[in-house]
Parts: structure tokens; C-alpha cells; sequence
């Protein structure tokens, strides 16, 4: 059976006009494991019998996020329970999962209207044969209010613009963000409607167009529903209404506000308490508080507040006690090596115990008199302690050199600044690295690489600081060893020379390589 076959069937099956109420409502979500078989068929038991034998039961197919079509009816209604299936189409069916949405009630709710159409005549692919079947519809314009757990129903146009997008599978989605967060996914019931208006050139008659719409992605704050026809992906396509209503409790949290900082946690689907927040990011953003404590961020005061139930002002941003920091540089001789690494010494009287020391570091060739621009070089610390720490570096260029190299080429500096906390507006933290490849070998390895970013530059920790925009649209040069090199001009003349500490960013949302494959060094050459 082929997909488009799949989508005529569709049209025939799935065609509801949204709505509901009555007290006798009951919904469910029940799982299609599809195999070998794009057919699939199970029983689905109500949680209570009905007391009526005139039961209406209506299904929406939720998907398992790969944008195929899917095409779900019912069979064999009776008071206990009704038969679902389902038929799926696209590639990948034996490892694919398909779920059904189901809402069943028994007779006509008040204020609502109910009914069943037969179709005398239903016809797939290329065989045609004569099966007789009947269509559930119910229609209403409000919800009952006996109907708690209906919170919400609602209509959403789909103007099916352009060509459907390969990302969809070229079919049309679009996402809906409920009214209100639910306290576990809620069970979507949807209905595709479509205006056919004879007198305009583009509008598609029903007979030329069907249409099956799915769920993907419900969550308990929305879901996307798709849509697919049979047009071509380059002819007109209909716009749309989906009509939903979402089956479950609303979270007990909503419009809850906890005092002292605590967060609203659903206990049940009607019970919540007030708990404090115990897990903190590690970075370092500090506050200090008119007790005189620093706050190692905004995080751990609230958490602090919580705990002691008791409000407590912040008198600064920044620590309370001032920031240290200390910069310096030294020697790194590579002329023969591709690695090394050199131990660096730092004055420990000057910080304060127990507290981490956070050291940056970046390669400096400054000085060298050869003009030469230099291989890529990566660089790291190690082993920071009480007053030491050691800071390596690699050569991760290409190492392509004509002739023979000067002496001093294999001469560098490496600028560093060791420092304690955070400064005032300043950002400093450790980010773990699940990641790291080199070569041609891959290994996981944890490295706490240190961050510092400022929102505005406190000047009495540093001079000044620039950004440098590097567009890279043409290939680069060979007299600059196939790197990109920009001159960069100090605002004021210092009496010594300056620690410099440079870091690379990225925007890969701006038509640019994913960081995956796109891995950047920077250093400072003379």
C-alpha cells in the first residue's frame, strides 16, 4: 500500500467536527508497537463500562516524532472496550512506535450534538470493493462544566504556504502552546476541517484532496500537529483548521506562588508543595548580602533564603571581600617538541584558602623578530594548587614549513592570570567537558576548562578589551602559515609589557559549521 493511498483513506476516516461533554467521559492513550505489518490492531478496555450501548468513541494518532503519516480508525464499540488500528506509512516501520489518543462518552452530552454518517462506499489503491461503515461526529460550542477534566479545546489555522518543508517530511506542522501547563501529558483529541469555496481558482474540492493530520510531541505544555495531502509538494496547497481538545488534570502549581524563593512541586494531580531548590550551578557570579556572606551566585542565596526562611538583602554585586587576581607570563620553548608543559608559580599568601583559584591562559610569540606566523597552538592547565600550577601547550597546526626555520621560532610566552572568585558584573565558572577527540582516537575525558565573561569591564582588575571581528570569507594566505591574522592596536602605551588573554566565539546559527566540525585556536603573534 502506498503512502498516498494511505492519505485517501485518511480523508474517509478521520473527518470529525470537534467537541464534547458529559459527565461520562473517559480517555486514554494506548501504544501501537509497529512491526513488519503496516497494519496494526488492539483491544482497548474503558476504565468503567458505559451503562448505554449507544457509546461514541473518536481516536487521534500521536507519532513518534519522524513526520510520517499514520492512518487510526475504531472497530467493534461496545460498552467495556472498542477495538483500535492503525496504518503507518513511510520507511523505518519495523522500529517505529505509534500511539492513539482515544475519548469515549455514551449518548448526547447537554448542550452538545452527536451523530454517525455511513459511507456506502470505500475504495484503496487500485481494488474497490463494497464495505459499509459508519463515522462518529459530535459538535458543540462549549465545554460542560461537568467535564473537569477537558480544560481546554481550541482552533488552530494552518495557512499551508509554499511547498511543504523537507524538515516535516513534506508534510505541514506547527506547534501549540497550551492555555495552561497540565500535569502529565494530556490526551489530544484533533479534527481537520476544510473550507472548499468553489468560486475561488485555488481552493481544492474534498473529492481531489484528502487530508490526515497527527500529534507529535505532547508534552505538558503543548504539542505539534501535522498535516498531509496528496497534492504535489509544488501545487497549491489548502489551508487548514485543527481542531483540539486536550484530556487531563491541570498541574496543581499553576498560579501557585511559594514564598522565600521555595518552587511549587506537584505532590499529585491535585496536591503540591513548597520545596527549596538544593541543586546549584557551580559558577561563580557573586553576591554579597547586607549580613556581609557572599553568595557564590544568585542560586545559593535563594537557597540560603529558603532553607532559613528568613529575607535577607544583597547590599553589592560581587564578593564581599575584594577580588584577586594575579597575571604574569612565562617562557615555553617548542622548538623540538610538539607538547610541553612548564610549572608556573604564583604568589599564594595573596588568596584565600580553602576557596578555588581559577586560572586563563593564552600563547604569546610577541618579540620574535623572524616575521613569521606561527602554527596553531592549543593550551591548557593542570594540576592548580596552593601557590603552583602547571600550564601546557600542543601544536595543532599543519606543520608545513618550505626551508629551514629560524632559531628563535620555537620560542613562546605564555600569558596567564591566576584569580579567586568573581568581579563585580563578572561571570566565572568551570564547565565540565564530556567530550574530547584526538587524532584519530576518541576518548571520553573530564577537563574543567575556566570561563570568565563580563557584562561591563571593571577597571581596576583590567585595562581595557576589544572585540575583533574576523570574517574569513576568502581562503587563507600562505605567508600567513593558512591563518587568519588582524593587527590589533592597544588604546593607551603601557610602561610594561601587558598580559593579553584572548578567547575565540562563534555563531554557528549564522550561516556557519556546527562547532562539531568546526574547532578554532587563537593566539597572539608580535
Amino acid at each position: 500500500m502506498s503512502s498516498s493511498t494511505i492519505i485517501r483513506c485518511v480523508f474517509l476516516v478521520i473527518f470529525i467536527p470537534l467537541v464534547f461533554g458529559q459527565q461520562s467521559l473517559q480517555f486514554g492513550r494506548e501504544s501501537f508497537p509497529i512491526d513488519s505489518k503496516t497494519l496494526k490492531c488492539t483491544t482497548f478496555t474503558f476504565p468503567k463500562p458505559f451503562t448505554s450501548s449507544d457509546v461514541h468513541v473518536h481516536i487521534t494518532i500521536h507519532n513518534a516524532l519522524i513526520h510520517e503519516a499514520a492512518v487510526g480508525w475504531v472497530e467493534e464499540v461496545t460498552q467495556t472496550g472498542f477495538t483500535g488500528c492503525v496504518v503507518a506509512s513511510g520507511p523505518g516501520i519495523s522500529t517505529r512506535q505509534l500511539s492513539a489518543d482515544w475519548m469515549a462518552f455514551e449518548g448526547s452530552p447537554p448542550g452538545t450534538q452527536t451523530g454517525r454518517i455511513q459511507f456506502p462506499l470505500f475504495t484503496t489503491g487500485t481494488r474497490c470493493w463494497l464495505h459499509r461503515f459508519t463515522k462518529d461526529w459530535v459538535a458543540m460550542t462549549t465545554t460542560p462544566s461537568g467535564w473537569n477534566e477537558a480544560p481546554e479545546n481550541n482552533a488552530l489555522d494552518m495557512l499551508n504556504t509554499g511547498s511543504p518543508p523537507a524538515k516535516f517530511n513534506y508534510g505541514f506542522c506547527q506547534n501549540v502552546s497550551f492555555a495552561e501547563r497540565f500535569f502529565k501529558p494530556p490526551c489530544i483529541i484533533t479534527t481537520v476541517a476544510h473550507q472548499y469555496k468553489p468560486l475561488v481558482p485555488l481552493s481544492i474540492s474534498p473529492s481531489e484532496n484528502a487530508l490526515t493530520e497527527w500529534t507529535e510531541a505532547v508534552s505538558r505544555e503543548g504539542f505539534s500537529v501535522c498535516v498531509k495531502d496528496i497534492q504535489a509538494l509544488d501545487a497549491p496547497h489548502t489551508p487548514v483548521t485543527i481542531q483540539f481538545i486536550a484530556l487531563g488534570q491541570l498541574d496543581p502549581c499553576n498560579d501557585v506562588n511559594c514564598p522565600f524563593y521555595a518552587t511549587c512541586k506537584p505532590k499529585s494531580a491535585t496536591m503540591y508543595e513548597c520545596l527549596c531548590d538544593l541543586y546549584c550551578p557551580t559558577f561563580e557570579d557573586n553576591l554579597c548580602s547586607a549580613q556581609g556572606i557572599t553568595y557564590n551566585n544568585e542560586c545559593e542565596y535563594k537557597k540560603a533564603i529558603c532553607l532559613s526562611k528568613k529575607h535577607v538583602g544583597i547590599s553589592h554585586p560581587g564578593s564581599c571581600k575584594p577580588f584577586i587576581v594575579q597575571r604574569g607570563f612565562a617562557s615555553l620553548d617548542m622548538s623540538s617538541d610538539e607538547m610541553k608543559c612548564s610549572d608556573i608559580s604564583y604568589n599564594a599568601s595573596n588568596f584565600y584558602s580553602l576557596q578555588p583559584v581559577h586560572v586563563l591562559l593564552t600563547i604569546n610569540h610577541g618579540g620574535q623578530t623572524n616575521g613569521l606566523v606561527h602554527d596553531a597552538v592549543n593550551t591548557w592547565v593542570e594540576n592548580v594548587g596552593e601557590g603552583a600550577f602547571t600550564a601546557c601547550a600542543m601544536k595543532s597546526g599543519r606543520l608545513e614549513h618550505e626551508g629551514p626555520l629560524p632559531p628563535d621560532y620555537g620560542l613562546a610566552s605564555v600569558d596567564w592570570v591566576a584569580f579567586q572568585g568573581s568581579p563585580r558584573g563578572g561571570l566565572v565558572g568551570v564547565e565540565l567537558i564530556e567530550n574530547w577527540w584526538e587524532g584519530t582516537t576518541c576518548k571520553l575525558v573530564a577537563l574543567p576548562p575556566s570561563w570568565l565573561a563580563f557584562e561591563y569591564l571593571p577597571r581596576k582588575t583590567f585595562a581595557e578589551f576589544e572585540s575583533v571581528y574576523f570574517p574569513n570569507g576568502k581562503a587563507p594566505v600562505d605567508s600567513n602559515n593558512h591563518a587568519f591574522c588582524q593587527n590589533v592596536t592597544f588604546k593607551v602605551n603601557y610602561m610594561k609589557k601587558p598580559t593579553v588573554m584572548i578567547s575565540a566565539t562563534h555563531n554557528s546559527s549564522v550561516v556557519g559549521l556546527l562547532p562539531d566540525y568546526n574547532s578554532i585556536t587563537s593566539w597572539i603573534e608580535v
